[in-house]
C-alpha cells in the first residue's frame, strides 16, 4: 500500500510543488488550501492519512497550523504531523516543541532533494514503508513467472517476484 500524504497549505503553488515532489515517489498525496478544506478531506477519508504537511501560517485566516494540528490530534491523537514555514523558524519551532503538536519541521525555501528527502525521513520513521510497489502488465507478471518456473521452482512469493 502506497503512503498517503495530506498537504495543507494556502499558497497552491507551493503545495503543487510538494504534491510533485510525492509523486515522484510514488506517494499519494491530496491538497487543501484552507483549515476548514483540510478537515472535511480529513473526515471523508476517515482520517487515513500517513501524514500530514501543515503550512504554520495561513494568510486572512486568524487560526495556525498548530492550532489545526491540536484539534486534529483531539480526534487521532497518533496523526504525524510535519510543519512547514516561511517564516522565523526558531520562535514557531520552539512554540510546536513546547504545545507538542510535533518535532518535525521543514522550512520553505529548500532544495527540493531536502525537503523531499526530510519528509520521506518523517514518514519512515513514523513506520511508514516506502518501499516501491511493482506494478507490472500481466505480461510482465507472465514472463517473470515463466522464467522462474524454467528454474524448476513451483510457487509463489514476493521474494520471487
Amino acid at each position: 500500500m502506497r503512503a498517503r500524504v495530506l498537504i495543507i497549505d494556502d499558497d497552491k503553488s507551493f503545495a503543487n510543488v510538494i504534491r510533485l515532489l510525492l509523486k515522484s515517489e510514488k506517494i499519494d498525496s491530496t491538497i487543501a488550501l484552507s483549515p476548514s478544506e483540510a478537515m472535511k478531506i480529513y473526515k471523508n477519508e476517515k482520517m487515513n492519512f500517513d501524514l500530514l504537511i501543515i503550512d504554520y501560517k495561513f494568510e486572512n485566516i486568524d487560526i495556525t497550523g498548530a492550532d489545526l494540528a491540536l484539534h486534529i490530534q483531539q480526534q487521532n491523537p497518533h496523526q504525524h504531523i510535519l510543519f512547514m514555514t516561511g517564516f522565523d523558524e526558531k520562535e514557531i519551532y520552539f512554540n510546536l516543541l513546547n504545545t507538542g503538536v510535533s518535532r518535525h519541521f521543514l522550512q520553505k525555501g529548500l532544495s527540493h532533494e531536502i525537503m523531499l528527502t526530510k519528509i520521506k525521513n518523517v514518514l519512515t520513521a513514523s513506520g511508514v514503508s516506502l518501499t516501491p510497489i511493482i506494478e507490472d502488465t500481466l505480461e510482465e507478471s507472465l514472463k517473470r513467472e515463466s522464467a522462474i518456473r524454467g528454474l524448476g521452482m513451483v510457487g509463489r512469493s514476493k521474494q520471487l517476484f
